[in-house]
């Protein structure tokens, strides 16, 4: 489906891509990589928008123990902060 995301991303122009899971970051980014190595940093791409990796909310819902899944799900909203942050400091950017 790399032709449809890219017919979007030239569409859209986002800032910023949050690619929910590995499957979505291999296919945003192009090559695999290990959610919890990229997890919550924003990845500037030459040319493109920014990517930010973090975890398939399906993924903290099969969690079983419930006081890891509260951590887990504090690090995702962290992560949606993140993002929250840097579209925020791009808007002033680009309003300036």
């Amino acid at each position: 489906c790399r032709w449809w995301l890219d017919l979007e991303r030239r569409h859209v122009q986002p800032d910023l891509i949050i690619a929910l899971g590995a499957s979505a970051a291999r296919g945003v980014l192009g090559h695999s990589v290990k959610v919890s190595n990229m997890r919550g940093k924003i990845l500037p791409q030459p040319g493109a928008a920014s990517v930010l990796v973090t975890v398939h909310p399906a993924y903290l819902l099969r969690l079983p123990d419930p006081d890891r899944a509260r951590t887990e799900c504090q690090r995702f909203a962290q992560d949606l902060s993140t993002a929250r942050a840097f579209l925020e400091g791009t808007a002033h950017r680009t309003s300036a």
